[in-house]
């Protein structure tokens, strides 16, 4: 099951939801990944935004690549084999209908993605720092 939310829907939800008493303890908890920066010079957001929130019917992963302005984040509910410890598995829509492969697994506060995200073409893995809401996004280096 795919959505096409923005990531103020999803921000807006994840806010209903952690004061909302439909939802057991432990569940609305999001934590958001992201390495997502502002270009000084022509004002471009870039990078890649992944969270994950866990709802009383399973966990969700959110998928955004930033390249400009934001693209539609894709939500994705993920069956219990791709969500396991730390890892993670699915594919995303990022908005051009070409599904990505996005892998990793989160170590330390960082998800660190093997596969998926916007990087460099010399890029083995890719580091997405954990941060809090609302996040703040840095110039680019």
């Amino acid at each position: 099951m795919r959505q096409g939310l923005g990531l103020s829907g999803i921000l807006l939800l994840a806010s209903s939801l952690s004061s909302s008493p439909v939802f057991a303890a432990g569940d609305g908890v999001m934590t958001l990944y992201s390495n997502m920066c502002l270009h000084g010079e022509s004002g471009d957001l870039l990078g890649t935004r992944l969270g994950f929130i866990h709802l009383a019917d399973g966990n969700y992963a959110f998928y955004q690549e930033v390249e400009g302005w934001p693209n539609t984040t894709q939500m994705i509910k993920l069956e219990p084999e791709q969500f396991q410890k730390s890892r993670f598995s699915f594919r995303a829509d990022t908005g051009d209908k070409v599904l990505r492969d996005v892998e990793g697994r989160i170590v330390g506060g960082v998800a660190l993605l093997s596969s998926g995200g916007m990087r460099d073409h010399n890029e083995k893995i890719l580091r997405l720092k954990r941060v809090s809401f609302p996040e703040k996004v840095p110039a680019c280096r």
